[in-house]
Order: C-alpha cells, then sequence, then structure tokens
C-alpha cells in the first residue's frame, strides 16, 4: 500500500484504526483507475466547542505525470475518510474520461 499519513499524531487510537481500515479497502479502487499510485492524506482536528472535533482529510494522489487531489470534512472520521475517496474516484473517472 502506498498510502501517506501526515497529522495521524493528532488522533486517537481508535480514529487512527478507523482512518487506516477504510483507507485501506478503498486504496484497490484507486488502484484500478491509475496504475501504482501514491497517496497522501493529510488529517486536521479542530476543536470546535465542548467535546466535539472537525475532521478535515486533504487527499493527495500522484502517479506518474498525473496529480489529483480533493478534500472533505465532518464530526465522524468515517465519513470524511469514505467522503475524500468518493471525491477522489469520481474526479479521477471524470479526468480519465476526457
Amino acid at each position: 500500500m502506498n498510502i501517506k499519513y501526515i497529522g495521524i499524531r493528532g488522533l486517537d487510537e481508535q480514529e487512527r484504526f478507523t482512518l487506516k481500515k477504510i483507507s485501506e479497502t478503498s486504496y484497490p479502487k484507486i488502484g484500478r483507475l491509475i496504475e501504482n499510485p501514491l497517496v497522501f492524506l493529510t488529517i486536521k482536528k479542530q476543536k470546535i466547542a465542548g467535546r466535539r472535533h472537525r475532521i478535515i482529510i486533504d487527499a493527495r494522489v500522484s502517479a506518474p505525470n498525473i496529480r489529483y487531489s480533493s478534500w472533505a470534512d465532518e464530526w465522524d472520521i468515517a465519513k470524511a475518510t469514505h467522503r475524500v475517496f468518493d471525491k477522489l474516484e469520481r474526479e479521477i473517472e471524470h479526468k480519465i474520461k476526457d
């Protein structure tokens, strides 16, 4: 797996597990569209008020001569991860069709 995590130290153990699990299952979908992609996930955790945290995930995919990026923000780490990978897939499919 060519997934690099940036800012993962700010997450707790359960959030790290969820992020890695979802990203490792979503990586093969991108791998079918692009040969040997390198995925960078930048995670930021914002404390808004109280106990809740806003999760912002910025994803970049690079392959030889190709670069794609997308981002998502959510209150839940699982939703944010799913959303950012769905956006990446749609963007890659759209650019490949052109």
